[in-house]
């Protein structure tokens, strides 16, 4: 039998926060990207208690102001340019099937 539980440390109600990745940091300061009519504008902020999607911003921006988050996506595309008989081939002899004798020679 196994029990899973989660210990509340800290708890902060009606606070201004932030999802994590919207928060950078430089040279040991916190920052966000803080929009107003278009235009953006780093801001320094100060950080409260975390847990593992926002942060309490204690400092540096106020509830309506809108941030900025950057996502980063990776994709990959594999092409296979190989013909179908180099496909089968390859994979007869790296499979470990065992491939015909030639008949009239001994060994």
């Amino acid at each position: 039998m196994t029990i899973s539980s989660t210990i509340i440390l800290e708890e902060a109600e009606d606070v201004v926060a932030v999802p994590i990745n919207a928060v950078t940091t430089k040279d040991g300061k916190n920052y966000v990207t803080v929009v107003n009519n278009g235009e953006t504008e780093e801001v320094e902020i100060e950080l409260g208690i975390a847990d593992d999607e926002y942060v309490q911003i204690l400092a540096g921006v106020e509830e309506n102001n809108t941030i900025q988050i950057t996502t980063t996506t990776t994709e990959s595309t594999i092409r296979n340019t190989s013909t179908e008989e180099e496909n089968t081939r390859s994979r007869g002899q790296s499979s470990g099937e065992m491939m015909p004798r030639n008949q009239g020679t001994s060994g």
